[in-house]
């Protein structure tokens, strides 16, 4: 009717207004907005909303440049991340607040920066702990780490068939405790393989990371990295164990879980790992280098060759075969086609696919006869 028209016409709903003009970034550079920012620090934990709206406008700061790029990654790695941490110990994990701080700022920086940033944020978490601009960060780093503890030592490798409730949705847990404290969760997660030298506990790792979010695997790629840069692995455990003469636990496990990882989360950007790689495998230059940096080099090529096999055979599906027998090491001769014929098949195990071996070789020179 007419009457129920005008006053549809009436209502709040249909009044729109015309868009003003664009507000200016609240983060730039001496504004007080960022002063205000840093001087409340973790309290902002208190307010999602208020912490959201920094943590966009931080991106938008970044987006327009109108504060210089370290600055705004000193403020996220001192401040809106530890209050992030401190949100989640006072009002439980919060995935929406999650997701923003990594959509609207961590997302769009490269790897470097962002590993600069988890290793500030990581600085800030193991500071002095008379500072007591940072005890609650402390605090929530050492109850996650306790929680992440108890959590690990009930997991099994088939979670899902176990009758133990808590071995069963012990991913959901993981993964909300990870969400907005990745780091702890992490970093127990990687040096527990390097410290235990456990094969075993690889898989049931793996699946426990599976429902992981973004900012959380990256964060475990970037300790991966830490882990193998460790001076207390590289220097005080060593590469080669003397007594059996073979390569230490802990590298494989850290070369498999790295494999086994990327391949799972394949979405996440591996390059600064891979970076890494290639800077350590580069060889000094001998004119200028020492025999200590010559031998440091050698050992480190050791750690990074076995991080890259990892990564070849799990995430890029080629098959990696330490020992060679005298049929494989023919078929080398005959280029990369033969090479993968003689490692793949076996018709025992029905063609392609199967478990190679000796038996393929042989039946490739045959073939090839």
């Amino acid at each position: 009717s007419r009457r129920h028209k005008a006053r549809l016409g009436l209502h709040p709903l249909r009044h729109y207004f015309e868009p003003g003009p664009p507000e200016r970034p609240l983060l730039e550079e001496g504004s007080d907005a960022l002063w205000l920012i840093e001087m409340l620090g973790s309290q902002l934990c208190h307010d999602a909303a208020c912490l959201a709206i920094c943590w966009q406008r931080a991106g938008d700061a970044l987006a327009a440049k109108g504060c210089r790029s370290e600055r705004l990654d000193s403020l996220v790695a001192r401040v809106l991340l530890p209050a992030l941490s401190c949100a989640a110990g006072s009002n439980g994990a919060n995935p929406w607040l999650a997701t923003i701080a990594w959509e609207s700022y961590l997302k769009g920086r490269p790897v470097e920066d962002r590993y600069h940033i988890y290793a500030l944020w990581d600085q800030v978490g193991r500071s002095d702990p008379t500072d007591l601009a940072q005890f609650p960060l402390q605090l929530v780093h050492a109850k996650v780490r306790k929680d992440t503890k108890s959590l690990l030592k009930r997991i099994v490798k088939d979670a899902q068939q176990s009758e133990d409730k808590l071995a069963r949705y012990s991913p959901y847990a993981w993964t909300k405790l990870a969400l907005m404290n990745p780091l702890p969760c992490a970093e127990y997660v990687v040096h527990n393989l390097t410290e235990r030298s456990n094969s075993n506990l690889i898989g049931p790792y793996i699946d426990v990371t599976g429902r992981s979010g973004d900012m959380t695997c990256d964060t475990v790629g970037y300790e991966i990295l830490c882990e193998a840069t460790n001076p207390r692995l590289t220097r005080a455990v060593g590469f080669l164990n003397k007594e059996s003469a073979v390569i230490e636990g802990w590298i494989q496990n850290l070369s498999e879980f790295a494999g086994r990882f990327y391949r799972k989360h394949s979405h996440i950007d591996m390059r600064g790992l891979l970076k890494v790689i290639r800077v350590c495998l580069r060889p000094p230059n001998p004119r200028t280098s020492s025999d200590e940096e010559t031998i440091n080099f050698l050992l480190g090529q050791s750690l990074m060759r076995q991080l890259l096999q990892g990564l070849i055979s799990y995430v890029g599906g080629f098959t990696v075969i330490a020992e060679l027998n005298d049929e494989q090491v023919q078929c080398l001769s005959g280029g990369p086609v033969l090479c993968a014929l003689s490692q793949t098949i076996n018709p025992e195990a029905g063609g392609i696919g199967g478990t190679g071996g000796s038996t393929g070789g042989r039946w490739v020179l045959a073939s090839v006869r």
